[in-house]
């Protein structure tokens, strides 16, 4: 790598006990000129140094781990008898359960791309623990993460955003400082695998950060913000119908139905096993609803002198929802068609190994354009990745639809 640090006249810079950096060493590994031995704060020794910056790329995720678990091990003793099968929703609350879909995308990416990047470079050598554990521990700060934040809702405890605030922002540090590293990098470029996930590792970052703002500013300090009443449907006696009143991952699978699963496995199930019907699914509410469209477009017909028109009416009233049932299965539906697609590549890589020799020389593994790409041994958690996607876009859309 092409140094990029000049020493102005005399000055030079402070240079840290070798032997206090010495016992990291071991994190980037013996067979690399990259090292933290003679560390000095400087860009040769920090920026452009590219342990340092895996290393410091790995302290968001350690606090996260550290901290995040503390809070949550506490307040499940202090809070262990207080359970519930509703869950009140923050603001951002489907944003922030679609992003954590391609975070946990990424991070596995990441894990994959390590790994077989340490495996090809280092071929029997000593490994490189800077190559894979970011991403290891990134993938487990994500879980860390998920549980963390709906057990916030949950207990309705809005100040535990305060730790995600300041993990989002780091780990936006981390990655964009990682990404610094790699545009100064005169060996990388946009189409090295590492730089791509690190650019999208940034973008999902400071978009959980934004949605982390916006939950502070609105149930911490109220900016904006008009608190809600608690619903009248968890006010039903037997009320078991909760959709609406879960999280979008357990809506997207009908977790919250497990009970009625079960119960209907044990015995035949009867009328009064389902309990009280929320509000918007009963027939007089979307008969209201649709009452009140009628009338909005009976109204116009007469001032235009034109004839009602019941399509106009029946997408005033249901146009919304079935638009975003719409687009979640069309993704669902062009999400299939990529499997065959991945499966091609995977075959054609295969025999390119078989009979012409590996082509993974390079120690960050490349895309040389858009059908390379598919040609890559992480192809495989590619084509699982796809397949799961179009399932739980095909289940996501049939919520959206019987809640309109």
């Amino acid at each position: 790598m092409a140094s990029h640090y000049s020493v102005v006249g005399s000055v030079k810079p402070e240079i840290m006990d070798p032997l206090k950096m010495e016992k990291f060493n071991w994190y980037c590994g013996a067979n690399t000129a990259e090292n933290l031995i003679g560390f000095a704060w400087d860009p040769e020794h920090t920026i452009y140094n590219s342990c340092f910056t895996n290393l410091l790329e790995t302290i968001p995720h350690i606090l996260l781990l550290v901290f995040g678990s503390l809070v949550l091990f506490a307040l499940l003793l202090c809070r262990h008898s207080e359970k519930h099968a509703y869950l009140l929703k923050f603001p951002g609350h489907d944003l922030r359960w679609v992003l954590y879909y391609p975070l946990m995308v990424m991070v596995t990416f990441q894990v994959g791309e390590g790994i077989l990047t340490d495996l090809i470079v280092n071929n029997g050598l000593e490994t490189q623990p800077q190559l894979y554990v970011p991403a290891c521990l990134a993938l487990l700060a994500g879980i860390v993460a998920i549980i963390y934040t709906h057990h916030m809702e949950y207990w309705e405890l809005q100040h535990m955003s305060w730790l995600m605030l300041v993990y989002w922002l780091l780990a936006l540090g981390g990655s964009a400082i990682k990404l610094a590293n790699l545009v100064n990098d005169e060996e990388v470029d946009s189409s090295h695998m590492r730089y791509i996930l690190t650019i999208v590792a940034v973008i999902i970052y400071a978009l959980f950060f934004i949605l982390e703002l916006n939950v502070i500013r609105t149930r911490v300090f109220g900016w904006g913000y008009e608190p809600e009443t608690f619903p009248e449907d968890l006010e039903k006696e037997g009320m078991r119908f909760l959709q609406g009143y879960t999280n979008l991952l357990s809506t997207a699978i009908f977790w919250w139905m497990n009970w009625l699963f079960s119960l209907g496995y044990k015995r035949a199930l009867e009328l009064d096993d389902l309990g009280s019907l929320s509000k918007v699914h009963t027939t007089k509410y979307n008969r209201d609803k649709f009452e009140e469209a009628v009338g909005i477009e009976l109204k116009k017909a007469e001032d235009t002198g034109k004839e009602l028109n019941l399509y106009k009416a029946y997408l005033r009233t249901y146009g919304k929802r079935l638009g975003v049932a719409g687009i979640i299965k069309l993704f669902a539906d062009t999400f299939a068609f990529v499997n065959p697609f991945i499966l091609s590549g995977i075959i054609l890589y295969a025999s390119q190994l078989q009979y012409q020799g590996s082509e993974l020389t390079n120690h960050i593994i490349k895309r040389e354009n858009a059908k390379m790409q598919l040609t890559r041994p992480g192809s495989a958690i590619s084509s699982d990745l796809g397949a799961f996607t179009a399932k739980i876009l095909s289940t996501l859309h049939q919520p959206w639809w019987r809640s309109a």
